[in-house]
């Protein structure tokens, strides 16, 4: 009976003990506190209009107002085309743009925009067209800035 109540004091012991150890790994896995301070990126320091050029397989400009919350909406003009298209997209808070075009009558032409801001008031990146793999190109653009 000894042996038996050494024995069920000892797994009791192993068990608290595993279970004060799972506790103390699994609260380190919430996330560091880098991660916190990316999320905390004040995505209103690029709010406001943005335009630009793109070139490579096509070329034309772009103008979009990114809002508070990194929401991008706006036009391009394609030269090659000779056509208005509308843009929407998001910034952000790992300093991507990303945006797509799309005509009036809805639905995306496949050209998608992917870029960085290299500051507040720059940015640029690629653009791919996924319907049409053959065309692609870089674009920049800049914030206009109030005077």
């Amino acid at each position: 009976m000894k042996k038996l109540a050494i024995f069920k004091t000892s797994l009791i012991c192993v068990i608290c003990l595993s279970l004060f150890g799972f506790g103390l790994i699994f609260s380190g896995c919430g996330g560091d506190d880098d991660d916190s301070a990316e999320s905390n990126i004040d995505l209103s320091q690029y709010s406001g209009t943005w335009i630009g050029t793109f070139s490579g397989t096509d070329t034309g400009t772009w103008e979009v107002v990114i809002d508070s919350q990194g929401n991008a909406t706006g036009t391009g003009f394609s030269n090659d085309l000779n056509q208005t298209y509308n843009i929407y997209g998001k910034a952000n808070q790992n300093n991507v743009l990303e945006f797509e075009a799309s005509f009036d009558g809805g639905g995306t032409i496949g050209s998608k925009f992917t870029g960085t801001f290299s500051d507040t008031n720059t940015c640029s990146g690629t653009w791919t067209n996924e319907n049409y793999s053959s065309e692609h190109g870089t674009f920049e653009g800049s914030k206009v800035i109030d005077s």
